[in-house]
């Protein structure tokens, strides 16, 4: 479920991204909730167009992805696509990752392609195949966090399990989602 707070922060994001991300999307929100919601949100919160290279504000993606979550698509499977288009477009990244430093990896890139103004993700505990990741500031859904994780995970053939065990959309003390994150 998407919190109204998510809603409201999502609206007033002023960060820009690569068009890459607002078309892997749409890509992706097609692929999975089928071209008449993909058509949909971006109808509702997108362009009519997208240029790779050119920027655009994050919160139109934001609020494409809350828009299909909304519309009963679910957040995990959209995050879980993610990982495999964008490895497919960024091979040299696949060459640099093992087991040792899937993620911090993950964190660096997730961190420095976000298009968010200030840092969202970091690596709270790392231990031999376990990791606790804390994103906080980033109205994205929590499922699709976690599918992204796992994602990269499938991506790489390596069987993981990441669960959420803090939200800071349901609790307000929170200091951001916490995920642990297990692997072989």
């Amino acid at each position: 479920m998407i919190t109204a707070k998510q809603k409201e922060m999502a609206k007033n994001l002023t960060a820009l991204s690569p068009g890459r991300y607002h078309l892997l999307y749409l890509f992706v929100i097609g692929m999975i909730g089928g071209e008449e919601i993909r058509k949909l949100v971006q109808a509702r919160f997108g362009r009519p167009d997208y240029v790779s290279n050119q920027s655009y504000p994050t919160r139109e993606y934001v609020e494409m992805v809350i828009c299909a979550v909304e519309q009963g698509v679910s957040a995990e499977r959209l995050g879980r696509a993610v990982p495999r288009y964008y490895l497919r477009e960024n091979p040299e990244i696949i060459k640099k990752v093992t087991r040792e430093n899937v993620i911090e990896i993950f964190a660096a890139t997730y961190e420095n392609e976000s298009g968010y103004d200030e840092k969202t993700i970091e690596i709270v505990e790392r231990g031999k195949n376990r990791a606790v990741l804390r994103r906080k500031l980033n109205p994205m859904p929590c499922d699709l966090f976690k599918g992204a994780i796992l994602g990269l995970f499938e991506a790489l053939n390596i069987p993981c399990q990441c669960r959420e065990t803090e939200c800071q959309w349901k609790n307000e003390k929170a200091n951001g989602c916490v995920y642990e994150i297990t692997w072989e």
